[in-house]
């Protein structure tokens, strides 16, 4: 799932999980992929997406963005996080009790 594209964005962004096939995964084998140009990408996991959402600056350092970019990032991270949360809540309740 694409967050961002560079037709309206200085970023691209999608979800990738590293968990495996078989056996439980966490939410932070899960990542937040942020390309900023073709050759460079950033992949944040959840617990630093988490953290960077409260935590600016420290965005700013690590994909080295000014703070405009940062607030954009963060809306997309927002919504990625909300969309880690619902989908290891459903993937729980799916789970034989």
């Amino acid at each position: 799932m694409s967050y961002s594209r560079w037709i309206n964005s200085d970023f691209y962004t999608y979800w990738m999980s590293t968990g495996r096939d078989n056996g439980p995964k966490s939410k932070n084998d899960e990542q937040f992929v942020c390309h900023s140009d073709l050759i460079t990408q950033h992949i944040i996991t959840y617990d630093q997406a988490k953290d960077y959402l409260v935590d600016r600056e420290a965005l700013q350092h690590h994909i080295k963005i000014d703070e405009r970019d940062a607030i954009e990032l963060q809306s997309y991270l927002k919504q990625w996080v909300k969309d880690v949360d619902k989908k290891f809540t459903s993937d729980e309740q799916k789970q034989p009790q």
